[in-house]
């Protein structure tokens, strides 16, 4: 399955600019708690129930982000949302250059229905 990508200066843009998006840290609690920037943490195997029950919109960008960009995770995750129906699933394969280049302050909101 081929999922589009954003890096961390694509993603700041879009935060500048308050674009609407979903951001979904997929990591476990363990790898989050050494650091994280922000949005909404969720294990990859509750998204299918998670994003729905948020009443997320087919065609809002959700923009989903692990450890690696060759990540199980994100692949599941992507492969459940796009069986309901979403359409614009990305992957956010910068996590440890956003916080090198923004800092770990400049956090994404955390999506609240």
């Amino acid at each position: 399955m081929i999922i589009r990508k954003i890096n961390a200066t694509q993603l700041n843009l879009k935060k500048q600019k308050s674009e609407d998006f979903l951001f979904l840290d997929l990591r476990t609690s363990m790898e989050w708690r050494k650091g994280n920037i922000g949005g909404n943490h969720v294990n990859a195997k509750e998204v299918s129930f998670f994003v729905p029950k948020m009443g997320i919109k087919k065609d809002k960008m959700i923009i989903l982000s692990c450890i690696n960009r060759q990540s199980k995770r994100i692949e599941f995750a992507a492969k459940e949302l796009r069986r309901l129906g979403y359409k614009n699933v990305v992957a956010f394969t910068g996590m440890f250059n956003w916080m090198m280049q923004f800092g770990r302050k400049n956090q994404i909101e955390k999506y609240k229905n």
